[in-house]
């Protein structure tokens, strides 16, 4: 019984864990294994827009599904242009005008490319590929370079923007 208990348990940790990333399909039909379709995950500074036709928002720690072949990839470059910073939602005040609490929440300054970038690239199944946004010079001026590189760093495309 203990033994049932703990693999129910293990089973439940592994789930939630692996619930923590995300994959979108890029592809019509049922969900395929691994093997037999390519990965293309979201580094850092950029987002997945479009695959093909597909119309997705991938960032973060997810990933979009892609069949083997050739695909246009369309991201948004986005990088952090400052200091995170605290800003008042709102305030409560009590009857006599004193304040209860004030709420806020952190933001964080980011520039974004006003349009969407556009990658060309071809994906091999069981592949997983890297999508990463880099940033020369010092905001709002410089040059994004967006690339996709695969599980060994080595750049298949790179493109510049500079539309801000």
């Amino acid at each position: 019984m203990k033994t049932m208990i703990r693999l129910i348990a293990l089973l439940l940790i592994g789930r939630l864990i692996g619930g923590c990333a995300s994959s979108q399909k890029a592809y019509e039909g049922p969900s395929r294994p691994h093997r037999d379709v390519a990965v293309l995950s979201v580094g850092k500074n950029v987002r997945i827009r479009w695959v093909d036709r597909y119309d997705l928002v991938v960032s973060g720690k997810q990933s979009a599904e892609l069949l083997p072949g050739e695909h246009s990839v369309w991201v948004y470059f986005a990088v952090q242009a400052g200091p995170p910073r605290e800003v008042v939602d709102s305030v409560v005040q009590r009857s006599d005008g004193t304040i209860a609490h004030v709420f806020t929440h952190t933001v964080r300054p980011t520039y974004e490319s006003i349009t969407p970038l556009r990658l060309d690239f071809t994906a091999e199944p069981g592949r997983t590929y890297v999508l990463n946004g880099y940033w020369n010079g010092v905001m709002p001026h410089g040059e994004a370079t967006v690339t996709i590189s695969d599980a060994s760093s080595k750049t298949i495309v790179g493109q510049g923007v500079t539309e801000y």
